[in-house]
Parts: C-alpha cells; sequence; structure tokens
C-alpha cells in the first residue's frame, strides 16, 4: 500500500493577485500584534491608569483595565478586511483602541441585521 503525501505548492500561494489566502489574515494579524498589541498588553496598567477621564475610558482604572482587554481580546475575531483597515494607517494607541472598538460595534451591527 502506497501512501500519497500531499505537498503545498508554495510558489503557488504567494503568486496568486487578488485573492485573499489564509496567510494574508495571518500575516496581517502578526503586524497588528508587533506593531500594537504587544505594546498594550506589556502596559495594560499605565495605559489604563492613562485613560482615566478620557471620553472614550471611564474614571476606574480597573474597569479600564478590563476594557482594554476586551477591545485587544476581539482582535481575533477579525476578518481579512478588518485588520487590512487597522494597518490602512498609523494610529496612537489610543486612536488604535477607538479603532478597534469601532469596527467591533460596526461587525456586530451587521450580524444582528442579519
Amino acid at each position: 500500500m502506497e501512501i500519497i503525501t500531499k505537498k503545498i505548492d508554495t510558489d503557488q500561494i504567494w503568486s496568486r493577485v487578488g485573492n485573499v489566502s489564509c496567510c494574508t489574515e495571518y500575516v496581517y494579524y502578526a503586524k497588528i500584534k508587533r506593531k500594537y498589541l504587544n505594546y498594550i498588553n506589556d502596559n495594560v496598567e499605565k495605559l489604563s491608569e492613562g485613560y482615566i477621564g478620557n471620553k472614550f475610558f471611564s474614571d476606574s482604572k480597573s474597569f479600564n483595565a478590563r476594557r482594554i482587554h476586551y477591545i485587544v481580546k476581539y482582535i481575533d475575531k477579525f476578518d481579512v478586511y478588518d485588520l487590512q483597515e487597522l494597518l490602512s494607517e498609523d494610529y496612537s494607541t489610543i486612536d488604535f483602541l477607538k479603532k478597534t472598538d469601532e469596527i467591533r460595534k460596526r461587525n456586530i451591527n451587521i450580524s444582528t441585521e442579519e
């Protein structure tokens, strides 16, 4: 009995123009993680304290930390186009969190309308 081994032609993966592959989502997420998420995860306490009184956050440090964790965790559910939207501009940390929350709310609204 002969075992047939399937091989992935990596040249074919990268030569597809205009198609979104599974690799694209991973690459976009890795870029976002390197650019924003590593810093945010390492400095949640400092950020949550610094955003006290901000219109987007509350006056509670612990509530701000939970909100930051919730926003960052939701990025795992984004599709390729949402990740691409986050990479389209350079955001400050607060603007990145606001944009991420805006996309999250938009996705929730779309899913509830269907």
